[in-house]
């Protein structure tokens, strides 16, 4: 988390309380994304209609819908949030 927080700190002028703001709105932000993703998943992957198991299962395999869902976990940049959440904190009235 320091190595994190100096990321922060970074775009907050050395102020580390704010950097700590930042981190914990940006991490929650992410893991919320995550955790909804994870449980869309949980169900589509354990659907008992068979009409809907046999159109999941054409689309996992002639599509890249998987790969894709874990493509925006992989390739996260951790500096691109931080920059939108607090140009994002700048234009909130």
């Amino acid at each position: 988390m320091l190595m994190h927080l100096g990321y922060y700190a970074k775009y907050t002028n050395g102020d580390f309380a704010e950097a700590q703001k930042v981190f914990n709105a940006v991490r929650r932000s992410r893991t919320k994304k995550i955790q909804r993703s994870s449980m869309m998943q949980g169900k589509i992957y354990h659907m008992k209609n068979p009409l809907l198991v046999a159109a999941r299962n054409a689309a996992m395999r002639y599509t890249n819908i998987p790969g894709n869902d874990l493509k925006s976990i992989h390739d996260y940049d951790v500096e691109d949030a931080i920059k939108i959440h607090i140009n994002n904190e700048r234009h909130t009235p």
